[in-house]
């Protein structure tokens, strides 16, 4: 199975869209579709790490590579398994790493297309929250294998870098949160302006909810968070 293929039967794992995935990885569907038909044989590092995050998998996946955090079956070799453990929890290091900086750029983005709607800015966010929580449910898997095992050295190092990942990762989604923000004070200051009270109580509704998300989100996180 080539890279194309990979990607397709992991996107429909998934039940995404093209677009949808385009969406997530920030990347055009003309570079989805391409590189699922194969046209784009060898894409640039980080686009496949892009679309890698997107699709909730390591690049050796895409890659046909043994993948350390989806390896289930038992080895002869306890250092073995442990080695593609920690190998396995630096590539889910690499992948909140590009996704935060991604959404952080993107927020920061003065064109950005996510940003000109509230409707669209609102689902961007939810989107932003919800990849971010799986890539710290992957991850955090990982982790607790590790820590289960008896993490020393190498591990402890790799342990403390996700650390440092996890708040890359959770600072980019308050950058997210913050202009999306922006853009609901913003469309509310106009529909006052214009005396449109129905859509000004439509976007504080849409308020309503996103605190009731980030509500969801901390309890979730909670549940997840390894206790080692």
């Amino acid at each position: 199975m080539y890279l194309g293929a990979r990607v397709r039967a992991e996107r429909k794992r998934l039940k995404l869209s093209q677009e949808a995935l385009a969406r997530r990885a920030d990347v055009s569907m003309n570079v989805v579709a391409r590189l699922e038909r194969g046209v784009i044989n060898d894409p640039h590092v980080t686009t496949l790490s892009a679309v890698a995050a997107a699709l909730g998998v390591p690049v050796s996946t895409l890659l046909g590579e043994e993948s350390a955090p989806l390896v289930q079956a038992p080895s002869t070799s306890p250092d073995k398994d442990e080695e593609r453990r920690a190998t396995g929890l630096s590539h889910w290091i690499e992948h909140i790493d590009v996704r935060a900086r991604t959404w952080e750029q993107r927020a920061k983005d003065e064109e950005n297309p996510y940003l000109i709607d509230w409707r669209v800015a609102v689902r961007w966010e939810e989107d932003v929250a919800e990849e971010a929580l799986k890539l710290f449910e992957a991850a955090e898997g990982v982790a607790s294998a590790l820590v289960g095992g008896g993490a020393e050295g190498e591990d402890v190092e790799a342990l403390q870098r996700l650390e440092g990942a996890y708040n890359r990762l959770w600072s980019a989604k308050r950058v997210v949160g913050k202009q999306v923000g922006k853009v609901l004070d913003s469309f509310i200051d106009q529909l006052k302006a214009q005396h449109k009270d129905e859509d000004v109580i439509d976007i504080e509704q849409a308020r309503k909810e996103r605190d009731k998300r980030e509500e969801r989100e901390e309890k979730r996180l909670k549940l997840q968070r390894r206790t080692g």
